[in-house]
C-alpha cells in the first residue's frame, strides 16, 4: 500500500488526477511497458503511483500538462473511435499513441500543451518510475532492475 502525505484528501491523493484521469494515466503506462513474457506491466510495478506521487511533488510543475494530454487522449480517439482511450484495446492503445508522435499530430496543441511534448514527458516518467529506486515508488520488487540485469544497490560494508 503506497502510504500518502499527510493532509492531503481527495483529487490531491492522486497527484491531482481525477479518476478518469487515472485511469487512462494506467492504460497509457501499460502501453509504454506492457506485461509481457519478460515481466510486469508498467501498473504492476507501481509505476502510476510513482508518477501520481511524483506530480503531488516534485513534478508537481507538470501537472497541468499532464492534465491536458491525459484529457485529450479521450477527446481524440472518442469521435474517431466511439469509446474513450481507456476502452481500446491494447494494440488500438498503442496506435493512438503513435500517432502523437507523427508530424501531422506533433503540430496539434490542447491549451498550449503540444501533445507529442507531452507524449515525451509521459515516456520519460514511466521509464524513471521503471528503473527508479522503488522507495519513490515505481519499481516494486526491483522488478524494472531485474528486466535489465541490475541487482539494485549493494551495502558496503568496511571493516
Amino acid at each position: 500500500m503506497t502510504r500518502q502525505p499527510a493532509g492531503l484528501a481527495g483529487e490531491e491523493r492522486q497527484g491531482g488526477l481525477d479518476p478518469a484521469q487515472v485511469r487512462t494515466l494506467r492504460a497509457v503506462i501499460d502501453c509504454i511497458h506492457p506485461a509481457d513474457h519478460l515481466g510486469p506491466s508498467g501498473t504492476s510495478i507501481g509505476i502510476d503511483e510513482h508518477i501520481q506521487r511524483a506530480l503531488a511533488g516534485p513534478l508537481r510543475r507538470f501537472l497541468e500538462i499532464y492534465r491536458e494530454f491525459l484529457d485529450a487522449l479521450d477527446e481524440l480517439t472518442q469521435p474517431l473511435l466511439g469509446v474513450p482511450f481507456v476502452e481500446l484495446g491494447p494494440n488500438a492503445q498503442a496506435d493512438q499513441l503513435r500517432q502523437l508522435t507523427t508530424p501531422e499530430v506533433a503540430l496539434v496543441q490542447r491549451n498550449s500543451v503540444a501533445l507529442d511534448v507531452a507524449m515525451s514527458l509521459v515516456v520519460e516518467h514511466t521509464y524513471e518510475g521503471l528503473l527508479g529506486d522503488p522507495a519513490y515508488g515505481g519499481n516494486r520488487d526491483g522488478a524494472g532492475w531485474l528486466l535489465v540485469g541490475y541487482p539494485g544497490p549493494r551495502t558496503l560494508v568496511s571493516a
